[in-house]
């Protein structure tokens, strides 16, 4: 959303080897292009000195900045989002309702933002206070079934309160993924692999306990 940061997305992984070879490599390239300017990055999830950020002039994000005002025009956080493929929405749904009360957790783990503006804000991972000003942003109640999640985020959508579903833990709304999107951006690579270990090891978990129970149901045990 705002010019003063940078998002980088890797390409699918099997392998944690090579998701962090891809993260080491992506870090790698932007600090060099930093460096023709003068500047250098750093891998934050909120700013550690005052700023002003400068909103990516866009249509989509000209209409947040209209909507939403000041929650929108300071928002300069940066999260680490995982996303882990799945079957169906169905499993899906049995995934997220799963995993929820691990979320927390995660949190925690990744917490890399306890300035914001400057100042110490007591908190571990202030950009998880910031975010949670967004409408649909939070955790969620027990879904039950992927009909009821599409009939709450049309619900949401309908009202225009939302544009997209901002959960902690959401169907991905472009690929064929759960997408949990509750860590800091971690300052070392080997902690952002070791958060998408852990998120894929939740999901899989989950996704096996959901396919074992839907084959049980099937064949009448």
């Amino acid at each position: 959303m705002q010019q003063d940061q940078l998002e980088v997305i890797t390409r699918p992984h099997s392998s944690l080897e090579a998701l962090a070879a891809e993260i080491r490599d992506g870090r790698a390239y932007a600090d060099s292009l930093a460096r023709l300017v003068g500047a250098r990055i750093a891998a934050l999830a909120t700013s550690p000195v005052p700023v002003a950020p400068h909103a990516k002039r866009t249509d989509r994000y000209d209409a947040l900045q209209e909507k939403f005002a000041l929650t929108a025009r300071e928002q300069l956080t940066c999260g680490s989002h995982v996303h882990v493929s799945v079957g169906s929405d169905e499993e899906g749904v049995a995934v997220l309702d799963r995993i929820r009360s691990w979320l927390p957790v995660l949190t925690a783990i990744s917490s890399n933002s306890p300035f914001w503006n400057g100042t110490d804000s007591g908190y571990a991972s202030f950009r998880t206070q910031a975010w949670n000003r967004w409408s649909s942003a939070g955790p969620t109640e027990v879904f039950g079934s992927a009909r009821a999640y599409h009939s709450l985020v049309a619900a949401l959508s309908g009202t225009g309160v939302i544009n997209n579903p901002d959960f902690d833990a959401r169907l991905s709304v472009r690929h064929p993924t759960v997408e949990v999107r509750v860590a800091d951006v971690c300052l070392e690579s080997g902690d952002a692999v070791l958060v998408a270990a852990l998120v894929r090891a939740l999901v899989d978990t989950a996704g096996h306990f959901f396919r074992s129970t839907a084959l049980r149901v099937v064949t009448g045990v």
